[in-house]
């Protein structure tokens, strides 16, 4: 390959939605390369999503828990500052899930969780919703992965979820979380 791509580097430039797969045809000294282009065939994406299972539970929280108007916005990133369990443990780069009041810009729910597609997500919402003891009317996600993971609780509780191309609170809690390392 490498004396091929020396005389012209055609062969290795992608072709859209294809890519070269060289495969050896017969044995010993008949044995031949061939080139062929196949067409990429990306996998679709499957989420997580969750549920409180318990119907006296949820029951329960329905009626305990009042509806309000307020909007949540919910995100999950990686944080820039590197945090260490204990003394003399390699620092990592926690994940973050993060809940903002729309309207006010108070920050409710702030969590370091170890993987964006897990339990963890979904957990913090119904703990959100027993702390504040109140049930969003909304809740704005921007990534697509952090609304199938709330899709199935949402609908429990009748929240609206929606799935926007930027939020308004949490991008500026973000960048104040990422100067913290500066000071």
């Amino acid at each position: 390959m490498a004396d091929r791509c020396r005389n012209s580097n055609q062969i290795i430039i992608a072709k859209p939605n294809q890519i070269l797969i060289r495969t050896l045809q017969g044995t010993g000294e008949k044995a031949k390369w061939l080139d062929k282009y196949s067409k990429v065939i990306k996998p679709s994406r499957t989420y997580a999503s969750f549920h409180i299972e318990n119907e006296l539970a949820l029951r329960k929280m329905l009626k305990m828990f009042k509806k309000t108007n307020i909007t949540w916005e919910a995100d999950t990133f990686i944080m820039v500052n590197p945090i260490a369990e204990k003394k003399g443990d390699r620092p990592y780069l926690p994940n973050v899930f993060l809940v903002a009041e729309t309207d006010s810009g108070l920050i409710i729910g702030f969590d370091l969780i170890a993987n964006t597609s897990d339990l963890q997500c979904f957990e913090k919402v119904v703990d959100l919703i027993k702390q504040t003891r109140s049930i969003p009317k909304k809740i704005v996600v921007k990534k697509e992965e952090l609304y199938f993971n709330l899709l199935e609780i949402c609908q429990q509780f009748d929240i609206e979820l929606i799935l926007v191309k930027k939020l308004k609170v949490i991008p500026a809690a973000k960048k104040e979380l990422s100067g913290l390392r500066k000071r």
